[in-house]
């Protein structure tokens, strides 16, 4: 057994919503890295959920995370700027976008495109802000988390991503944080804007941690900080991009390492190719024959795949997925 096996850590954070992707994540952990240690920061679970958890894997730790989360989200005025804005109508409305039809849609898509200074934007603009803080409480629990592990490296996953192929060679590579980047066509553009960085080009459902804690926590330090200040939508990934970006503007190139001087310390960080080590499968990827058949081509080369925007709970996407990986 290498050591890359034997010492191989795995966080997940998570709530009830989640339970069934994190029990499939758990299974093929189990199936591809046997050793592996698995770290879940709960949400909010029921116990029934936790228990089976624990079960599936005797290497489970579940740390209780939901009266800090339940804190956070009961007090957004103290980290955020809640107020009638340009920005935070934009949020609301991308925010708007991703919820499931409904009236409660449509009464908040109409105040937004129509009257946006409006007090009835007020409540959509605090819900997207809420969710947006869900985003960046991942960043704290990975902070906790840092410490408590101390210097040993660690794999994070979004509740939603898993394994499906071993991944050794990054586990062997020298970094601070490796992150996963995604390909041109998948960039979106950064609204607004922050200094010279135009493009949201990292996915941060999976990021990778080396064994030096001092520089994973400057790093994290900074990440949090960027993701607070920034006044846009996705914040946490956004801020990562943010701060990868060179001065100019630049994208880095896939295996590429960008080095970042931060309270006197070099941080390494290593930029992945998200078709690899991060595919995120959305309902789009299936929505037609061509479509399906470049998914399923690009899912051959995946060792972890991301399931966004709940395109988990369609069993045929499921199906899909696993059957073009057998």
């Amino acid at each position: 057994m290498s050591i890359e096996m034997a010492e191989l850590n795995f966080l997940i954070v998570g709530d009830t919503k989640y339970f069934l992707p994190i029990k499939k994540c758990l299974f093929q952990i189990n199936k591809i890295y046997k050793t592996a240690s698995i770290y879940i920061y709960d949400w909010g679970f029921h116990e029934k959920e936790k228990d089976e958890l624990i079960s599936k894997n005797n290497k489970v730790k579940i740390f209780d995370w939901r009266n800090k989360i339940h804190d956070s989200l009961n007090n957004l005025h103290n980290n955020y700027d809640l107020s009638i804005n340009d920005n935070n109508v934009n949020v609301a409305e991308f925010h708007n976008a991703r919820l499931q039809k409904g009236f409660r849609k449509r009464v908040a898509k109409f105040f937004l495109k129509r009257f946006p200074k409006s007090s009835m934007v007020k409540k959509p603009i605090e819900r997207a802000i809420r969710f947006e803080e869900m985003l960046v409480q991942k960043i704290v629990c990975l902070r906790d988390f840092s410490n408590f592990i101390g210097s040993k490296k660690f794999i994070f996953l979004d509740a939603d991503a898993m394994l499906v192929k071993p991944f050794s060679e990054v586990l062997t590579s020298d970094y601070d944080v490796a992150f996963t980047m995604r390909r041109p066509e998948r960039q979106s553009t950064l609204i607004p804007p922050k200094g010279k960085c135009l493009k949201d080009f990292i996915s941060s459902g999976v990021v990778f941690f080396g064994s030096k804690t001092i520089n994973r926590n400057i790093f994290l330090d900074v990440w949090l900080k960027e993701a607070r200040l920034y006044e846009g939508r996705l914040r946490e990934q956004a801020a990562a991009s943010i701060i990868i970006s060179d001065d100019d503007g630049k994208i880095p190139d896939y295996y590429s390492i960008v080095i970042k001087r931060i309270k006197k310390q070099q941080i390494k960080l290593f930029l992945l190719p998200a078709d690899i080590y991060n595919y995120n499968v959305g309902l789009h990827d299936f929505s037609n024959e061509h479509m399906n058949k470049m998914s399923l081509l690009m899912l051959k080369e995946a060792k972890i795949v991301h399931f966004i925007n709940d395109s988990y709970r369609h069993k045929n996407i499921r199906e899909l997925v696993f059957k073009s990986i057998d």
